[in-house]
């Protein structure tokens, strides 16, 4: 087998790269060929990801890496694997892929492969969620944000975008019925998580046709510094400002932009259609 392994300097604050000449020689032990490629921008990993002449794409890096390749990937027979080394990891951990073992990462991302769904807008794909709002707000502030590492770096960012938290107005769309809310954010799911590890919808699957959109309805800054923690764990889902419905496409209209997979998505209004079985994935 043939495989194209797509790294970028950025990914993971550099640990994508650092990690690649590893996952080359891991997966030169399995006996396949690979070709090492540096990605220098969306749109070159995004080539890089569709070009012909391989047999396996695979993904070094995160939440971010993955949904640029996702573009040339989504909507093609074209297998692909993802070596988790990002910050958030939030695709890695819907999907139970190792993420502090880069042996058994390198091994699941060159197995199986299965057919997932990825959600269409009009300007791109997204695999994890779509949001807007003040998840959105912590968002890019912790990509912004150099240091520290992981996961960590999302929860510094809510701390420091909490003062800055209101509710937003967000006309929602689902299936032809429209409503109407004012929100502290709002959460398109194909997957569970968001966030480096908030379980937001926690029932989400990537494999069912649907997306579970969860509304977090306006609520004071208190409540919110108590309703946050529960979101790591789904309690928040019991919470009486807290609404899941589902649907196979849905459209937001806001003053806001939103954002997906942890990246820059659009301004509003966006469209999102879920497309079952545009992803061949190789999964554990």
């Amino acid at each position: 087998m043939h495989v194209r392994l797509l790294a970028n300097p950025k990914s993971g604050a550099g640990a994508a790269l650092a990690a690649a000449d590893e996952i080359v020689g891991l997966v030169r032990a399995r006996g396949h060929d690979v070709e090492l490629v540096e990605t220098h921008d969306a749109e070159h990993t995004r080539e890089a990801a569709l070009a012909t002449g391989t047999d396996r794409i695979l993904a070094a890096g995160g939440d971010g890496m993955f949904h640029y390749v996702l573009q040339g990937v989504a909507g093609t027979t074209r297998p692909v694997g993802l070596v988790p080394v990002g910050t958030g990891n939030d695709f890695a951990r819907a999907l139970d892929l190792p993420l502090d073992d880069l042996p058994a990462a390198v091994e699941v991302a060159l197995g199986p492969v299965s057919a997932l769904d990825a959600v269409r807008t009009e300007v791109g794909w997204f695999a994890t969620v779509a949001t807007l709002g003040f998840s959105a707000q912590v968002n890019a502030r912790g990509n912004d944000m150099r240091w520290p590492k992981g996961s960590l770096r999302y929860t510094i960012a809510t701390l420091v975008e909490l003062p800055r938290s209101q509710p937003i107005t967000v006309e929602i769309e689902v299936d032809g019925q429209g409503t109407r809310v004012e929100a502290m954010f709002v959460a398109m799911a194909n997957t569970p998580f968001f966030g480096g590890g908030m379980a937001i919808c926690p029932d989400a699957r990537p494999d069912d046709g649907l997306l579970d959109i969860g509304i977090v309805g306006a609520v004071g800054r208190l409540e919110l510094v108590r309703l946050l923690p529960k979101v790591f764990s789904g309690e928040h889902t019991n919470h009486p400002r807290f609404t899941l419905v589902r649907g196979r496409q849905v459209t937001v209209r806001s003053a806001h932009s939103v954002r997906a997979d942890g990246e820059v998505l659009a301004d509003s209004p966006v469209t999102m259609e879920v497309v079952p079985g545009a992803l061949l994935f190789a999964t554990p």
